[in-house]
């Protein structure tokens, strides 16, 4: 869901995202990019892998990174997992 506005040269790209449950490590590719990444967890586990480092967030924790960093997210858990995705460049 995203919440930017539909300006065209925007720079940050605000979205709640929705993270369905039971991913498998073998669905995950790693990706890199210029620009940020700020994620806020609303509710559930987010894992986020960084490079070959893995962390699991908790609601109220956030982490703010790189996208330069080979990075990718998942959810290992079995109930949805829903973020504050605040990144740039914009992409949409």
């Amino acid at each position: 869901f995203n919440l930017g506005s539909d300006l065209a040269n925007r720079q940050l790209d605000p979205m709640i995202v929705t993270i369905l449950p039971e991913q498998r490590t073998d669905e995950l590719m790693l990706d890199e990019h210029p620009g940020e990444e700020f994620v806020y967890v609303l509710e559930g586990i987010f894992t986020i892998i960084l490079g070959d480092k893995q962390y699991d967030l908790y609601p109220g924790d956030s982490i703010h990174v790189s996208s330069t960093t080979p990075h990718t997210w998942a959810n290992y858990s079995s109930k949805l997992v829903k973020i504050l995705s605040v990144s740039t460049p914009s992409v949409l």
